[in-house]
């Protein structure tokens, strides 16, 4: 089955720099200009059936501006490819440009769009502070995606194991408040983490640390 990809990604950019111009969305001093006019000229923007976004670290703190600017980026995408069907924003995880974690939040939280599903990069463990190895990496993520494109666009049979767990609420089990328990949604999902997985994990408005992790049944427990 053909299949093409149209490279728009440019390294170290904010997501103001991916915007259009409202005047001239195929205006080439714009990336998204030239993005849309190869699309255009190549007989493929009505084609189109997803996107997919991994961008956020340049951000940094900048949560609002760059929620705010992905919905209009989305509402445009929506408005210039008519075909597409499904979107895909990868949460991204700490390291360059220090994204905050309300950010990561705000990139979770948008799956509340019609046509997104998110994924995180937050399982990768293949990471270098800024990029990814192949292997554990880049692999990783694109075998995740693909597991995911062929349910959503080409009918595939779903699988729970293929999407990102969903935090549903968090709570201290003990007294002293030194064990949380978060609640994990993917009900048909089996779990599994690795060791250290707990790493990962931070909390914020405080000095204590988190300094083991385990999980059962679809509740994930921290020390």
């Amino acid at each position: 089955m053909p299949v093409c990809f149209i490279n728009a990604g440019v390294g170290g950019t904010t997501i103001g720099f991916h915007q259009r111009n409202n005047n001239n969305p195929t205006d080439i001093s714009t990336n998204y200009g030239r993005m849309l006019l190869r699309a255009t000229r190549a007989g493929f923007a009505d084609k189109i059936r997803g996107v997919f976004w991994f961008q956020g670290e340049s951000d940094g703190a900048n949560a609002i501006g760059h929620d705010t600017l992905f919905r209009k980026m989305y509402r445009d995408w929506l408005s210039d490819y008519k075909a597409i069907e499904k979107v895909y924003p990868v949460q991204v995880r700490s390291g360059c440009g220090s994204p905050s974690l309300i950010l990561r939040d705000k990139q979770r939280m948008l799956k509340t769009l019609s046509k997104c599903t998110v994924l995180t990069a937050n399982g990768l463990n293949a990471h270098d502070g800024c990029h990814y190895g192949f292997t554990n990496g880049y692999e990783t993520l694109g075998q995740q995606l693909f597991n995911i494109v062929k349910t959503d666009l080409y009918k595939g049979k779903r699988n729970d194991n293929h999407y990102c767990p969903e935090p549903n609420l968090a709570y201290y089990t003990n007294n002293d408040q030194t064990q949380i328990s978060v609640e994990l949604s993917n009900s048909g999902a089996t779990f599994t983490v690795d060791t250290l997985f707990h790493q990962l994990f931070k909390l914020e408005g405080t000095t204590s640390r988190i300094t083991n992790g385990w999980i059962f049944q679809n509740r994930l427990y921290l020390k």
